[in-house]
């Protein structure tokens, strides 16, 4: 055996260590505790075993206090670790992309699952979420794609974003009464997850929190939810029914869009609104009632429910086929002068402002604030925002085109990620760095003029916009084909950042 200090080997009968002195109570405590092929660590600081393809099953050392950030990241040979209860603190993406680890356990002391921490283990079927574990970070266990169960523990009140996303084995979830908010994406494309109990706890779903959960068929929602936000159940095309209860106040745009199984919907008295695309392309839907508390529907709301024969409004029933019957009903309620356009504006329209087509004008980019917007075309972005933070229009697939004011000096990681249908973009003179992934999949996108003050370009800012024919930037053109060119002209290195 090693010694678990020192490394140094030590025969079985060995009272003490040669090397360092380590008691020999101490190594026998911890040769009983270690299997026999295990390798000891004394120590995981940060990117220390980054990449290191011959460990396969580990032991952290007691004593040891923290994992670094991406201390194991792209060990794809490992397949077992032991975290001691000296440990308290584990960093970001430590284990990230563990391809073939399969069990760990989690000390008692251990009080965050930090970002990214286990995202892409692919071959991880459990975990053990401790009861000391008060936060669950963003993407911890994304793309953990073998996770069947999940059990929240009592003592986490806190589920970042995206931290179940893309765990297409799960199909069982079990969130404690402690949480109070399910965060945007949180268990988005779980396709094999059939059914879901939200506590009472929660009164907040967040954008996107179920999304694509194909095989999800009933969803119970507490009576403390006040938000079911943007796209929270988008594509759940075997939910059959839900009911909204008395205390949710808003619904946003498209959260039950393409549920296609979605027989009916009971939807509180406490509902003012109903957004864009709330239940559009829901083909099963036959029958609804809408409150009288119901003042705003917007005019494609129910596009292509064919099948709605029953939406009852104030004691008369419209169908599919008088939809806008029901519009024109709601917007003569007494309480809004009309049925809400798609085209309502954030702000008002500047000179920059397409003057031939609707727009619409937004005051703010924030993070993730218009991510997922359907309702987003041509947009301008009002004179005084000074960036357009990480993920702020990220999978808006509709919009087309996008101004930008000379206020702006940065644009952040993943802005613009996946806006398929955005295809040309102007940035202003006050530009100065472009994020990593800002523009990544914008399929459509064939030019984009880069001005002079653009200093930075982050990694993979432009990955998969094959359409990309003309890229102006300091008197050059660039394309799709020579983007490595163009980043190492403006970094000035070949170093991306």
């Amino acid at each position: 055996m090693n010694c678990p200090k020192c490394k140094a080997e030590i025969s079985d009968d060995a009272r003490f260590c040669s090397i360092c002195g380590k008691p020999a109570e101490e190594l026998n405590e911890t040769k009983d505790n270690i299997p026999s092929n295990a390798t000891v660590l004394n120590s995981a600081g940060e990117e220390e075993y980054k990449g290191i393809t011959d460990l396969v099953d580990v032991v952290i050392a007691d004593g040891v206090t923290e994992i670094g950030e991406s201390a194991f990241e792209s060990c794809t040979n490992l397949t077992s670790i032991s975290i001691p209860n000296s440990v308290t603190n584990i960093g970001w993406n430590a284990f990230s992309e563990c391809t073939s680890l399969t069990s760990i356990n989690i000390s008692n002391s251990v009080t965050e699952i930090g970002h990214g921490v286990f995202k892409g283990c692919t071959s991880l079927t459990s975990i053990n979420i401790p009861n000391s574990v008060t936060a669950i970070g963003e993407s911890a266990f994304s793309e953990c794609t073998s996770l069947t169960s999940i059990i929240i523990p009592d003592s986490a009140t806190y589920i970042d974003n995206s931290a179940f996303y893309g765990c297409t084995s799960l199909t069982s979830v079990t969130i404690s009464n402690s949480v109070t908010e399910i965060f945007r994406s949180t268990f988005e494309g779980c396709t094999s997850l059939t059914s879901i109990i939200i506590p009472d706890s929660v009164t907040e779903i967040g954008v996107g929190a179920f999304e694509g959960c194909t095989s999800l068929t009933s969803a119970t929602i507490s009576n403390s939810m006040t938000k079911i936000g943007r796209s929270a159940f988008r594509g759940c095309e075997n939910l059959i029914s839900i009911s909204i209860p008395d205390s949710v106040t808003e619904i946003g745009d498209s959260a039950f869009k393409d549920c296609k199984s979605l027989t009916s919907v009971t939807i509180s008295n406490s509902v003012t609104k109903i957004d864009v695309w709330t239940f559009n392309g829901c083909t099963s839907l036959t029958s609804i009632n809408i409150p009288d508390s119901v003042t705003e529907i917007s005019r494609n709301a129910f596009d292509g429910c064919t099948n709605l024969k029953n939406a009852a409004y104030k004691g008369k029933t419209y169908s599919y086929d008088n939809i806008d019957e029901l519009y024109s009903a709601v917007s003569n309620s007494g309480n809004n002068a009309s049925t809400f356009d798609d085209t309502v504006k954030d702000g008002a329209a500047t000179d920059n402002a397409p003057s031939d087509e609707n727009v619409i004008v937004l005051n703010s980019a924030g993070w993730y604030e218009h991510q997922k917007r359907n309702d987003l075309v041509n947009v301008v972005i009002a004179d005084g925002v000074t960036k357009i933070a990480p993920n702020a229009f990220q999978s808006c697939t509709c919009l087309t085109s996008i101004t930008i004011p000379n206020s702006v000096t940065r644009i952040w990681f993943r802005a613009f990620e996946g806006c398929t249908s955005l295809t040309s973009v102007n940035l202003p003179d006050s530009a100065t760095r472009i994020g990593a992934y800002a523009f990544k999949d914008c399929t459509s996108l064939t030019s984009i003029n880069l001005p002079d003050s653009v200093t930075e370009i982050g990694e993979s800012a432009f990955d998969g916009c094959a359409s990309l024919k003309n890229i102006t930037c300091k008197g050059k053109t660039y394309s799709y084909d020579n983007i490595d060119e163009l980043y190492r002209a403006v970094n000035n290195n070949d170093n991306l950042k």
